[in-house]
Order: structure tokens, then C-alpha cells, then sequence
């Protein structure tokens, strides 16, 4: 087990036990499993700006989407995800303060 998937699961536990993040976001994946296009929705509480990265399950960094804005409220960004092999990944979208994971499924 490579450090870097340990530090996502340990990550992953913690936000999960987080009440901000129960509170104030609401982060979904849809389709999932995903073929082309992911798409993505977050509910957040202020207006901001975060990064959007997507691990293998190596940890190895497969697509980063950096400075996405966000406002207060709902929002959906697609993902182009047709590059990316068939498989598991993990995507984790991180702002000042908040740090977010889920896991999705690549099935071309």
C-alpha cells in the first residue's frame, strides 16, 4: 500500500467525520459508474475557489482541474473523464479549509 492511497483513505475518514462538511456540502457524482463525462455537484455554503483532482487507486494524479469557482449554493461542473482507464477512482475537490473526496467508477 503506497503512502500517498493511505494519506487519501486517512483523509477520506476524516472529512467523512467532519460536521462542517455534513453541514455545508453536499458533494455527488452523477453518472456513477461514469463513461465520458462525470458530473459534478456541490453545495456549499460562500463563494469559492477550489481545486478538482482525481487519483487512481495508486494515488498517482490522473486529472487536476486547479481554480474552479464555485459560488454559494448549488453548482454542477462536468468532467471530461474519457481519457481515464476503465477503474476506480477517488476525486477530491479542496478549498481553503475543506477538503472533499468521494469515489467514482470509470466503465467505458
Amino acid at each position: 500500500e503506497s503512502d500517498t492511497v493511505k494519506k487519501l483513505y486517512e483523509e477520506i475518514v476524516l472529512s467523512l467525520n467532519d460536521p462542517i462538511n455534513k453541514e455545508e456540502n453536499n458533494l455527488q457524482l452523477n453518472p456513477n459508474p461514469a463513461t465520458d463525462l462525470l458530473e459534478v455537484a456541490l453545495n456549499i455554503g460562500d463563494k469559492a475557489i477550489a481545486d478538482i483532482n482525481v487519483y487512481d487507486l495508486n494515488g498517482r494524479l490522473v486529472l487536476s482541474r486547479p481554480s474552479i469557482l464555485f459560488n454559494s449554493g448549488a453548482n454542477k461542473f462536468p468532467l471530461e473523464i474519457a481519457n481515464l482507464d476503465n477503474g476506480i477512482y477517488f476525486i477530491q475537490i479542496e478549498r481553503e479549509g475543506l477538503l472533499l473526496h468521494r469515489k467514482f467508477i470509470v466503465a467505458h
